[in-house]
Order: C-alpha cells, then structure tokens, then sequence
C-alpha cells in the first residue's frame, strides 16, 4: 500500500502541478479534482480511453464522471486514507494525455488553454521570475494585490510588491480555475477565478480570488495595463 503523504509533499507535489500551463487540478475536500472540457464526446472519450490505459498500468484507478463533452475526477487513495504518490502521479499523467490532445488541436481553446497573456503571466508567477513578471506590466500599470488595501502604480512598484510575495517564503503558486477573454480593438479583458497554493506557518494553504486583466494589444505583444485581484467571500 502506497504511503499517505504528509501536508508538506502534498503542497510540493501540488506546486508541481499548478508549474504546468495545462494544469487544472486543485485541492478540495482532501482530495485531487479536475475538469476539462473537450471538443466533442468522441474527444473526450478518447481522453478517459487513454487514461484508462494509464491507469491499469499504474493500477490506481480515478473516480470520474463524464457529460458529452466534459469530464471530472477526483484522485484519492481509499486504502491509505488520503493522499498518495499514486494519486499525484496519475495526476501528472492525464495532465500529460490532455496536453497532448491540447498541443494536437484536439482540446477546445478555453479556459484549460490559456490566453498567450495570461499564461505568461501565469508561468512568471509560478516561477518566481521578478524580471518576466515586471514586464508584463505597461509602466503605467496599476495593480490592486489580492490581499492589498490600496493600489500599486508603475512597473518599480509592482516589482517591489512581487519581490515581497516570492521573497516571503509562502511558496505561492496560482491556479487558474476558470476564465473568460473579451477582445475588443487595441486591447484584451480577462475576468475569472484563479486559486493560489502557499504555505502559511508551515502548513499548506488554499485562497480562491477573483481577477480582472486588462491588456493593450499591440501588432504582436501584450502588455497589462491594470490588474485587480480580490479574495473570493
């Protein structure tokens, strides 16, 4: 029987997870879930299909449910009464699968692939990169921190405000659960749901927020001009 994790390699190998752009497990009640949503039943068949394959393979099983087009999962090991490598793994590898599908054209362009925007910002976020961060802000960009009281003004205070959450040693990595893109000329709206994964006084923990990108659009680049970021109540 696999070994139950403790609180600090779940949120390890939960960092793990949210470092994929494709990622869309997160935490909940104990255990792993995820949603994706496909092109049609024969894509999203073909996703549990090769899933299934994988799972006899690694002989740990998800509990899952499909609707046309979309399916669900949760991963949690019943012997071991909670978390294991086992469920972790499986994770990365339907991960995988669905990337494959993503990377091939056969997953929709939606909330599982993520706008060019977002996604860098994402992956600048999750790797606590102050360089890439900072320059997906215009100079004159204003952000509202999802803990803040007041507003930051230009790329040195954003960068000031980003220094502090990498250099604090909560271990933060960001989720994005759900989002939807409005595009109008010359510029790009993001609104949504993202979940950040920290550790606070050495235990992991979880904060759904609410978020608002908007970008410019030039001819071939993207650059935030405000972001908005609130706990969910």
């Amino acid at each position: 029987m696999a070994d139950l994790l403790t609180q600090p390699q779940v949120q390890q190998s939960m960092q793990e997870l949210l470092a994929d752009p494709h990622n869309t497990w997160r935490l909940q009640d104990q255990a792993l879930h995820a949603d994706w949503k496909f092109k049609d039943f024969q894509h999203a068949f073909a996703f549990m299909t090769a899933t299934a394959q994988m799972a006899e393979q690694m002989n740990h099983h998800p509990e899952w449910s499909n609707v046309y087009n979309r399916v669900s999962a949760r991963l949690i090991t019943h012997d071991a009464g909670g978390l294991t490598a086992l469920d972790f793994n499986l994770a990365k590898a339907m991960t995988a699968i669905y990337r494959h599908q993503a990377d091939s054209g056969l997953a929709p362009q939606n909330k599982e692939v993520l706008p060019s925007g977002l996604q860098q910002w994402v992956h600048a976020f999750n790797h606590e990169d102050l360089a890439a961060i900072t320059a997906c802000y215009a100079e004159d960009a204003v952000l509202w921190g999802t803990r803040s009281h007041v507003w930051t003004g230009g790329q040195t205070g954003i960068r000031g405000y980003f220094k502090v959450v990498f250099e604090s040693g909560r271990k933060v990595r960001v989720s994005v659960l759900s989002q939807q893109l409005s595009q109008y000329p010359g510029m790009q709206i993001s609104n949504g749901i993202y979940q950040f994964a920290s550790v606070e006084n050495e235990q992991p923990a979880l904060a759904d927020a609410r978020f608002t990108f908007v970008w410019r659009a030039g001819a071939d680049s993207l650059v935030l001009l405000a972001h908005h970021s609130s706990l969910m109540p």
